[in-house]
């Protein structure tokens, strides 16, 4: 789940992107209707979503997909969102997104799945604009074997180290937000 302050810092950019939005690993929702009420259809904006049931400690669900058409449909968001069932690095996954976008760049993308950020941006780099602003859940948490943690943080900070990413911040409940490249979002706003 994402902080409230993450959520209004997703809608923020969302609302100032000039590309188009990727979201990796939606859940059922809560940082989709903060991006798609932000967007509105102005920008491509596509989600992955494997699917299933998650036995989340305060919001299980019994299938991931439903649930986030069900969310985004009680707040009138559902035009506004181009879902795509799958893993995101499986390559007929990649050609929708890549359909999807319609010739523009990614300029927002944000990821809260397996872990795996390198292998998403990896997979995703040539659909993103060079200085693309990223967001990360999962790069703090307490929980000292928190697997997933200790993936994305572990690749953040390699990036970082290599100058792939600049750090922007991170947001209470573990969100790392930074930049593709060593630029500062120029692509995401248009007035800036």
């Amino acid at each position: 789940m994402l902080h409230p302050e993450t959520l209004a810092a997703l809608n923020l950019l969302a609302s100032r992107t000039q590309g188009a939005v990727l979201e990796i690993g939606p859940y059922i929702g809560g940082s989709t209707i903060a991006i798609a009420s932000a967007t509105r259809g102005r920008v491509p904006f596509i989600t992955i979503e494997h699917g299933g049931a998650h036995n989340h400690p305060t919001l299980p669900t019994q299938d991931t997909v439903a649930d986030l058409k069900a969310n985004l449909a009680r707040v009138g968001l559902t035009d506004y969102v181009r879902i795509l069932v799958g893993i995101s690095r499986e390559p007929a996954i990649k050609a929708q997104v890549a359909e999807a976008l319609g010739g523009r760049k990614i300029t927002l993308c944000m990821i809260d799945a397996d872990g795996r950020v390198g292998l998403d941006i990896e997979a995703y780099q040539d659909l993103m604009a060079e200085d693309c602003v990223l967001v990360f859940d999962d790069y703090e948490t307490r929980d000292e074997g928190n697997v997933k943690q200790s993936l994305v943080k572990s690749w953040v900070l390699e990036a970082e180290r290599a100058g792939l990413v600049t750090r922007l911040g991170v947001l209470p409940w573990s969100t790392w937000f930074g930049v593709r490249g060593g630029h500062w979002g120029r692509a995401l706003f248009r007035d800036y």
